[in-house]
């Protein structure tokens, strides 16, 4: 009986048909199917600050952290309560700060907390393990758990290429490509440095890009780059130059954004090179993008001409600052600088997603989206307790095609009552964080999306 309980898993929810093709990322805390919504009910605030945990604490965490369905069709709710049907699809912690989730045909895929034990019965939370279900959370299978985890340096990242689909996962050190038709797992390289991954549903050639040390025994400085190809599964050189150190620290399509230091001097600038420039070597085809290193490369604008372009993320006087990169502007006037888009006095901020020409952002005090064209910013949700890195967001269609950006989702603590009265006194505050959505035109209030343990 037991077995049999396990194997059906959530048989008593409702099935859910996924009528889109290809992948559907919604930002990695959330997925649309449909009318639905799949997401993590919650989020474990502070995971990251300790590598093992016991039992219970795990246990604890799985009280509101869940993998959680609901009906967007029918929701209802405020920032306070939600009383609609919320459906739980997993027991498995899903919302922590490396969650990942996507959906491909009647699969979903999500990250969760290495539930590998050590002998001392703890669980490794800086592992991350890969579930696959389907949307009613039946089925589940573990289909990879790394040996590593740096969230400094990690990327998770599914990719469609000629029709086949992959999730490419650095932990850190290894790359590890997994096709999704099988489910068997490739090893890249086991002492990769940096990659270079497209976003999710970009076009792109189909090779990883990556760095290793080098490893000479007479000192000789400088570090090897490499490419390999997602489908024959095989890597080869491309640079390997003495006193020269490749860093990649961004991709968008075929253009690779890195760092190169020169080991001589010491002086680090950034470059860009297309790969579909096949006339030139990697070492000779790069163009100088920026005199300091950056991070957080992001496509902006994509199909407006005039303002299509990257945002990157610079640090200067230990301070953050969003830059913007205009490319019809760069290629129409000498010695072109890219502009702050943000300053970093306001704390740093986060992209979560750019519609047209708005660019959405949280930091720790707000959400707000800017104005590519006129730089004119609004406040889409403040006074909550935000959690930057963690979020995602869902469109609405009309005739299967996207009509506009339709909600902001974020993690947050349930905030204080305007009215509370005394008899509330001494009740212990809930402490967890729950997830929320809020319209992306900023008119209307945010809902309470998670449900309160």
């Amino acid at each position: 009986l037991v077995a049999t309980m396990f194997i059906a898993g959530c048989s008593g929810i409702a099935p859910v048909t996924n009528n889109q093709s290809g992948i559907i990322y919604n930002g990695g805390a959330v997925v649309s199917v449909g009318d639905h919504l799949i997401y993590a009910n919650g989020f474990v605030s502070g995971v990251d600050d300790f590598s093992v945990s016991s039992d219970s604490e795990y246990k604890a965490a799985q009280n509101y952290a869940y993998l959680s369905r609901t009906n967007k069709a029918e929701f209802i709710g405020d920032k306070y309560e939600n009383e609609n049907q919320i459906n739980q699809l997993s027991s498995s912690v899903v919302g922590f700060s490396n969650n990942y989730m996507f959906a491909l045909g009647n699969n979903l895929y999500y990250a969760s907390p290495n539930l590998h034990k050590t002998s001392e019965n703890k669980h490794v939370w800086k592992y991350i393990s890969i579930f696959k279900s389907d949307l009613s959370g039946n089925n589940e299978k573990e289909i990879y758990t790394t040996t590593a985890y740096d969230s400094t340096k990690a990327q998770i990242k599914a990719l469609e290429f000629e029709g086949s689909y992959y999730l490419v996962i650095f932990d850190g050190t290894n790359i590890v490509s997994i096709n999704l038709s099988n489910d068997n797992a490739h090893i890249v390289s086991e002492k990769a440095t940096s990659v270079a991954l497209p976003d999710e549903n970009e076009s792109w050639d189909g090779y990883i890009y990556y760095t290793e040390s080098r490893l000479s025994d007479v000192g000789q400085k400088g570090n090897i780059v490499y490419k390999s190809n997602i489908k024959e599964m095989s890597s080869s050189i491309i640079c390997q130059e003495n006193d020269l150190t490749i860093k990649f620290t961004g991709r968008v399509e075929n253009t690779l954004f890195y760092s190169r230091t020169n080991e001589i001097n010491g002086v680090t600038e950034t470059y860009s090179h297309n790969t579909e420039n096949q006339t030139l070597s990697f070492k000779t085809a790069g163009k100088r993008f920026y005199s300091l290193e950056i991070s957080n490369v992001e496509s902006v604008a994509e199909n407006n001409t005039l303002y299509k372009g990257y945002t990157f993320d610079v640090v200067v006087s230990s301070k953050t600052q969003v830059m913007y990169y205009n490319i019809y502007t760069a290629n129409n006037t000498q010695a072109y600088q890219p502009e702050i888009l943000l300053t970093g006095d306001s704390g740093y901020a986060d992209m979560i997603v750019n519609y047209g020409l708005d660019y959405y952002y949280i930091t720790a005090e707000s959400i707000e989206k800017i104005d590519l064209s006129s730089k004119q910013t609004q406040t889409i949700v403040s006074g909550f307790t935000f959690t930057p890195g963690v979020y995602g967001y869902d469109f609405a269609y009309v005739d299967g095609e996207i009509s506009r950006l339709d909600n902001i989702y974020f993690f947050s603590q349930i905030p204080e009552l305007e009215n509370e009265d005394e008899s509330s006194e001494g009740t212990e505050k809930d402490e967890n964080y729950y997830l929320y959505g809020v319209e992306a035109s900023g008119v209307s209030d945010p809902f309470l999306v998670g449900k309160k343990a």
